[in-house]
């Protein structure tokens, strides 16, 4: 899960928080993995401190609670990409999927231009692409971000990944 739901989970944070909040929001998921990495160490060593008999059954279902208690407390305030729904042709949904967004960052626009972008289908394959990928996220527009996500996740594994070897 966390190779598979880690890059949405910030992606659609990032989509959703006003600017001002966007390093914060992407400190904060990486802080949380470090967090749920040292609650699994927790019930580790709950359930048997020299790992030889662990009750892998318990440490499944211990292991899931948080998310699914976090997943239920906000299920009721997530909304659907509105990039997504403008792409996929429901602008109507997407206008008021970015009122309520509007609403909740204090916003008093009260219409939003949606407009379904031309969708242009490309498939670099292979060293070209992985040029043209690395050409946005190293340019000049997304430097800055790139090399704060690229600190923020150095970081927070050096403090989890040194602290299990250190202690």
């Amino acid at each position: 899960a966390f190779g598979i739901g880690g890059p949405p989970a910030i992606i659609y944070a990032l989509e959703i928080a006003p600017p001002h909040w966007r390093t914060f929001m992407t400190c904060m998921g990486q802080s949380l993995f470090v967090v749920g990495e040292a609650y699994s160490a927790c019930l580790i060593g709950l359930d048997d401190p020299s790992m030889q008999n662990l009750n892998w059954r318990w440490l499944l279902v211990a292991g899931a609670l948080p998310c699914a208690l976090l997943f239920s407390a906000a299920v009721p305030f997530l909304n659907e990409s509105p990039s997504w729904l403008a792409l996929h042709g429901k602008e109507e949904d997407a206008r008021e999927t970015l009122s309520k967004m509007g609403k909740m960052n204090g916003s008093s626009r009260a219409s939003f231009d949606v407009g379904t972008p031309p969708v242009k289908e490309t498939r670099d394959k292979g060293f070209k692409g992985l040029m043209r990928h690395a050409h946005i996220i190293l340019g000049p527009t997304m430097l800055y971000s790139t090399l704060v996500s690229c600190l923020n996740c150095f970081c927070a594994n050096f403090a989890y990944y040194g602290g299990i070897y250190a202690f």
